[in-house]
């Protein structure tokens, strides 16, 4: 695994994983998918087949996506995924390719090697899956959920709860004023059954 390659594939997933629409969910992950079909260069009845897919993908992937957090949360929390989701990811990232294409450089084409997916999830699960080899770069942020990758090189202790100090921030306060409620409330509790 080539940490250069792996780290925008991951965070690019990541980010897809935001998104409850898959179109929106493609468009992080443009540059791993394989290009759509056009519609309109193919047969009335095969674009009726594509069509139907398409739209079985979309519904896939609202079901799958709830699968993706749960084990991105616990391989944030635990460092490890468990056998039902590691077994599902094995499943669903079926499909990838390690492609090459050309790119023209001052006259010169130059090959590029990449990684090509068919479809958004099996993208997500590969993803995760490269992940799961070092689950120490990341984190599923308590404060705005969000899902993001430890820089490389860190100095000092890793935040392991929280994206930033702006969501350690929000998060403490809010566990602080649900504290001083409670003990309000204990207080009030107490000053009735005197």
């Amino acid at each position: 695994m080539n940490t250069d390659e792996e780290r925008p594939l991951i965070q690019a997933a990541l980010d897809a994983l935001k998104c409850e629409q898959l179109p929106e969910a493609e468009a992080h992950l443009r540059t791993y998918l394989e290009r759509p079909v056009n519609l309109k260069s193919v047969r009335p009845d095969t674009a009726a087949m594509y069509a139907h897919a398409r739209k079985t993908d979309e519904r896939a992937w609202r079901m799958k996506r709830r699968h993706f957090w749960e084990a991105a949360r616990d391989l944030s929390k635990h460092k490890r995924l468990s056998n039902e989701h590691l077994a599902k990811l094995m499943r669903w990232s079926a499909g990838a390719r390690y492609a090459h294409s050309y790119k023209p450089e001052r006259g010169r084409a130059k090959i590029v090697m990449s990684w090509h997916f068919a479809r958004a999830d099996s993208a997500v699960a590969h993803a995760l899956l490269w992940l799961s080899a070092r689950p120490e770069q990341f984190v599923v942020c308590e404060g705005c959920g969000a899902a993001k990758l430890h820089p490389l090189h860190v100095v000092g202790r890793k935040n392991e709860r929280f994206c930033g100090d702006k969501c350690r921030r929000r998060v403490n306060k809010r566990e602080e004023r649900a504290r001083d409620k409670s003990r309000a409330r204990a207080k009030h509790k107490q000053g009735e059954g005197r």
